[in-house]
């Protein structure tokens, strides 16, 4: 079977499929194909390491029902180089979020595992870049589920694993948090929780030589559960090596406001940190974009809103540019009359001011999500994230305007008006991939047909002020043309050349 990359020009767009089998056995592949629809992938976390990235991984066979966890190696020209799969006989791994860790020239991930009893337990592996596995360490709890998410290395040697603990038959989940020693020999460990509540984390972080933070959020169970809603709410939670915890939670009372879990210290010692509120019904769908600063007791000084209309999914992440900008990430769409969601990117100063937003979607995929980033040397970000149904890994490389369209940062976002309306592709002649700029504030069908006026990609949407990519690597070369239906009925056509 061919591995196939989609790439054009110093800007490209993978999916990811057909991910190896054998623990931290390595292989080396020319290319990247579409993902075979018997796999369901996720991606979280993207890592700098020398002239590469890596990209951790969970990848679900729907055949054998089997789920794997592993990493994967490319180069930032999008050359898949080694990936990595750390299956567990007669177990399924689990995902985790921020479960891959460069440390001392060697790779740590942590997982979860489940069992066919049901029990789940906690991994920690050390790999060297070769993919030698060095040592595993496996941790479990008298209730039968520990289940990692994160991990972290601790600045005076040792490492931080962060997850959630429950009894097996319960809904409710707490936080815990487990210290090592550098051969991952547990240390101690710290839970925290409230009854008829679940605490559910995703980041964590060493503030000094005695505190760590925590990102996460927190189901609410009312007394009448399930005939009354639950709701969520964002919780931020300060640990300390001696046993003491501070714990602050995110929003208003009896609203569903999450925090996803993610943050940064700023240079002045707040923590910033993306969240979403709600509007007023309870696990609303619509939501919109915010920033929190909060002191160094938890605190929240300030609430910037970055996205102001209530069709926003929220902001996920967050990343501090080398200008000292911010780049926050997520996704942003609407419910009706059908899901439609884009994974969105945006750039502000410290203050909330946005310099610039991107969209993007992949065709087929009803919702398009970005998981991480990172900045290249040359402003360059590279992205990954999920699309679905069906779910593929998915990641991208932009300028450093965040454009697959070259001068998309020049291109205003207006009101459609036809007959002036005009779509910016690129590249065109194009052999592989089209980049398609919709610079209109509306979400626009389109399709592409042939010569002969017959349809050969239908369904497509093109997101509001976004780009849309649409692979053109299994069509013969020829003449094509863009159909994009306008909301006055018109339609607009653009003549595509596929080499």
């Amino acid at each position: 079977m061919k591995h196939r990359i989609i790439k054009y020009s110093g800007v490209w767009a993978v999916v990811l499929s057909a991910l190896l089998h054998g623990r931290c056995s390595a292989q080396t592949v020319n290319d990247v194909y579409m993902l075979e629809n018997s796999f369901t992938s996720v991606s979280t976390q993207l890592i700098p390491y020398n002239d590469s990235l890596l990209l951790n991984y969970t990848r679900w066979d729907i055949g054998t029902d089997k789920i794997h966890r592993g990493w994967i190696s490319f180069s930032t020209e999008g050359i898949i180089g080694r990936m990595f799969d750390y299956s567990i006989s007669g177990r399924n791994l689990y995902p985790g979020f921020r479960s891959l860790l460069l440390n001392n020239d060697f790779i740590y991930i942590s997982s979860q595992s489940g069992d066919t009893a049901g029990t789940v337990r906690s991994h920690l592996y050390k790999c060297t870049p070769a993919g030698d596995t060095v040592w595993t360490r496996e941790y479990e709890s008298p209730s039968g589920f520990l289940g990692a998410r994160s991990l972290i290395a601790h600045p005076e040697g040792g490492f931080v694993l962060l997850g959630i603990v429950k009894e097996q038959a319960a809904n409710e989940s707490d936080i815990f948090i487990l210290r090592t020693d550098t051969s991952g020999n547990e240390l101690w460990r710290k839970i925290w929780g409230m009854p008829g509540r679940s605490e559910e984390v995703i980041d964590v972080k060493h503030i000094g030589n005695e505190e760590y933070i925590v990102g996460g959020g927190v189901r609410i169970y009312p007394p009448n559960y399930p005939n009354d809603d639950m709701y969520y709410r964002g919780v931020l939670i300060k640990f300390r090596n001696n046993g003491s915890i501070i714990s602050k939670e995110m929003g208003r009372p009896l609203q569903t406001e999450w925090l996803p879990g993610y943050f940064l210290e700023s240079e002045s010692g707040e923590i910033i940190t993306p969240s979403y509120i709600s509007d007023d019904a309870i696990n609303s769908d619509q939501r919109k974009g915010i920033m929190f600063s909060l002191d160094t007791a938890l605190n929240i000084t300030s609430v910037t809103h970055i996205e102001n209309d209530f069709e926003s999914f929220g902001l996920g992440n967050i990343l501090v540019l080398n200008d000292g900008n911010y780049l926050f990430w997520g996704s942003k769409g609407t419910i009706s009359p059908v899901v439609f969601q884009s994974a969105l990117f945006i750039k502000t100063t410290p203050g909330g001011e946005i310099i610039w937003r991107r969209t993007y979607s992949y065709p087929g995929s009803e919702i398009s999500v970005l998981a991480d980033a990172v900045e290249l040397p040359d402003g360059s970000l590279v992205m990954c994230g999920q699309t679905r149904p069906p779910q593929k890994i998915w990641f991208v490389r932009t300028d450093e305007y965040g454009c697959l369209v070259p001068g998309c940062q020049y291109i205003g976002v207006e009101e459609v008006s036809s007959p002036d309306f005009k779509v910016k592709v690129y590249p065109n002649p194009a052999a592989e991939l089209l980049y398609i700029f919709n610079p209109s504030a509306e979400n626009l069908p389109a399709r592409l047909i042939n010569l002969a006026g017959k349809a050969v990609k239908t369904e497509l949407m093109l997101p509001a002020g976004g780009t849309f990519i649409l692979p053109l690597i299994e069509l013969p070369p020829g003449i094509y043309f863009l159909q994009i239906n306008l909301p006055d009925g018109k339609v607009v056509t653009e003549k595509i050349i596929k080499q």
